[in-house]
């Protein structure tokens, strides 16, 4: 599932964003914005998949999509649900084209607390900011 995610949130920044990028495994401790989407997997295997963005690049990508600037949490953390949706989708296409696994996906959550238990996980720097993605096998 990680290796989809990473697919799909590299394609996000290239299409999307449009700037250069290093996946890394570091952490940071910027502020971000955590989204969530549940994916049940066949032999009802359940992962629950987080996409956290740093607020400046949160901000960045909220811009470029609604093209216009926009700083009200209200509306950044509804872009982090859709960027979630946006990543763990394209996610689920990869993995279906490439291996022919499939899955389903839930609607995306915000997530308020912060993530201390997880299976796996990447970052991707993109210059200052990230976005970061982690699994955890419900």
């Amino acid at each position: 599932m990680i290796n989809y995610l990473k697919q799909a949130a590299e394609n996000f920044v290239i299409h999307q964003i449009r700037e250069e990028f290093k996946i890394t495994e570091k952490k940071s401790d910027l502020r971000t914005v955590i989204a969530y989407i549940d994916t049940e997997h066949e032999g009802d295997k359940k992962i629950r998949a987080y996409v956290c963005i740093e607020e400046t690049l949160l901000k960045q990508i909220t811009e470029l999509l609604l093209m216009e600037e926009i700083d009200d949490q209200e509306t950044l953390c509804e872009m982090a649900l859709e960027t979630s949706n946006l990543i763990i989708g394209s996610a689920k296409v990869i993995a279906s084209e490439s291996d022919g696994c499939h899955f389903t996906i839930s609607t995306p959550h915000q997530c308020t607390d912060s993530i201390e238990e997880y299976d796996e996980y990447f970052m991707l720097e993109v210059g200052d900011s990230y976005i970061s993605v982690y699994t955890k096998e419900l």
